[in-house]
């Protein structure tokens, strides 16, 4: 009888042990492996150097006077001087795409935002550099679509409509609305309360650019003063 317990008492340890190994073969198959076959696009956090180009605290914008009148990317910002940008007149679809598609080749540097696919890409000599996703402009207040550059950038911004303020991190500032001025910044604090990640991928904004927690930190300062943003459906 004892020989019958121990022979038990073996077969018993053997079989869990064999569950176990089962289970952890499930795991394996059903999480570890699909995860691996996932689409991937580096993080763009990876693909900039952590280097400061111009830092303000003070809440303040200020206009660019030249801007109207000079209608064109600095020598800084793109090897041709002739580039058009929105600052001088609206650009039809066709004269944007032209143009990104000179300034991809040409420029040091390129922020393209995709309004159609809430998008933000980076190029840097042509090269294909990070994407992330991103919130533009409601219906009622859209992000124009052109060729700018960044023209200011701060540690933070305030704004407000009445009802609602606003703080927003990593500002870099790229257009006149009036006498307020658009940009892309990190998903900011409204009424002192961080919005959500939640909103991204989904027009929502006032008409600036939001960008995720870290994105937007590696973007600005990867970005110098001058740096075009293209901006298209």
């Amino acid at each position: 009888m004892k020989g019958i317990k121990d022979a038990r008492f073996h077969i018993g340890i053997l079989l869990a042990v064999l569950s176990f190994c089962v289970l952890c073969v499930c795991i394996t198959i059903f999480y570890i492996i699909p995860a691996s076959n996932l689409p991937y696009s580096p993080p763009m956090a990876a693909s900039y150097p952590a280097r400061i180009v111009s830092q303000n605290s003070s809440p303040e914008i200020s206009i660019d006077a030249d801007i109207s009148a000079q209608g064109q990317l600095p020598l800084s910002a793109t090897s041709s001087s002739a580039i058009i940008t929105s600052y001088s007149r609206r650009l039809s679809g066709e004269e944007i795409t032209l143009v990104l598609q000179e300034l991809i080749i040409t420029s040091p540097k390129v922020i393209e935002i995709n309004l159609t696919q809430q998008k933000l890409t980076t190029w840097e000599y042509g090269t294909w550099k990070g994407e992330s996703v991103i919130t533009t402009g409601k219906p009622s207040t859209p992000t124009r679509t052109g060729v700018f550059r960044v023209l200011d950038k701060l540690d933070f911004a305030y704004g407000g409509d009445g009802s609602q303020s606003w703080k927003m991190p990593y500002w870099m500032g790229i257009y006149f609305s009036g006498s307020t001025e658009n940009g892309l910044h990190e998903l900011p604090y409204i009424n002192g309360y961080r919005e959500s990640s939640r909103s991204l991928g989904r027009p929502l904004s006032h008409g600036c650019v939001r960008l995720p927690l870290g994105i937007a930190e590696s973007v600005y300062h990867w970005a110098e003063l001058g740096t075009p943003v293209v901006i298209h459906n």
